[in-house]
């Protein structure tokens, strides 16, 4: 756990199990749920429908790649190896740096730039919509009174909890993720990426 936030609750091991979690230093506190399998799949509908497509990274870096070899720079293995680092190196930032000029070079390309725009707002959305799906509660000066609006926390989440206090949650919901997939196990079929658009330099 970061060292930011401190958790009152026991470890969590079920999706009936919630963590309660004050911030460091903050007179705040926030109760998060495990999301049941039913739950993760209403975060990934909404992400979708905020961003219009599933984000998957290794989709946009294969569309990437072929828009490097329509455009062709005369270091194309070059640019092309540098993206394989990037994908396989995620921590790397300058890896991850070196992507993101990539990445400029590929932005006239309408359709790529469309991908990237999506991506933006999936990941822009994301620690919202899941929070808004696992925050059932808060308690402390300057929160409102807890409500839900169709069984949601309500959408402006981000502006009533404090900047710092709701990375930390962010964070701390990724973690519970990662509990409530392994709670499902095997016994959900792996998902499939979608196919790659044409790309075309018009569009």
């Amino acid at each position: 756990m970061p060292d930011d936030m401190i958790s009152t609750a026991e470890p969590v091991f079920s999706a009936l199990d919630t963590d309660t979690i004050t911030p460091d230093g903050s007179p705040r506190s926030y109760t998060l749920r495990v999301p049941s399998y039913r739950q993760a799949n209403a975060v990934r509908r909404l992400l979708r429908q905020i961003a219009g497509t599933d984000f998957v990274q290794a989709v946009l870096l294969d569309t990437l790649r072929e828009v490097m070899r329509q455009i062709a720079p005369p270091n194309l293995a070059e640019v092309l190896a540098q993206i394989d680092e990037a994908e396989a190196t995620p921590e790397d930032r300058r890896a991850q740096a070196r992507l993101q000029v990539i990445e400029a070079a590929a932005m006239p390309v309408p359709a790529y730039a469309e991908m990237v725009d999506r991506r933006d707002r999936y990941v822009e959305q994301m620690p919202v919509v899941r929070l808004r799906h696992m925050l059932v509660d808060w308690r402390g000066p300057g929160l409102p009174p807890f409500a839900t609006v169709g069984g949601l926390a309500p959408e402006d989440i981000d502006d009533i909890i404090p900047a710092p206090e709701f990375a930390a949650l962010a964070r701390r919901a990724e973690s519970l993720l990662v509990v409530g997939r392994a709670m499902v196990g095997n016994s959900v079929a792996p998902t499939t990426s979608p196919a790659i658009p044409p790309i075309s330099p018009e569009g």
